[in-house]
């Protein structure tokens, strides 16, 4: 956790909003690989 608190704010700042939209992109995609894995 150390190497983060080197980054200045608005570095944080982009890391955290990327993370969050990587994970919520990601929920979508395995809630619709598993409805897919349900209709066969």
């Amino acid at each position: 956790m150390g190497e983060l608190l080197a980054l200045r704010d608005d570095d944080m700042f982009f890391y955290l909003k990327t993370a969050e939209h990587a994970f919520i992109t990601g929920a979508i995609e395995w809630k619709q690989h598993d409805e897919a894995k349900q209709k066969r």
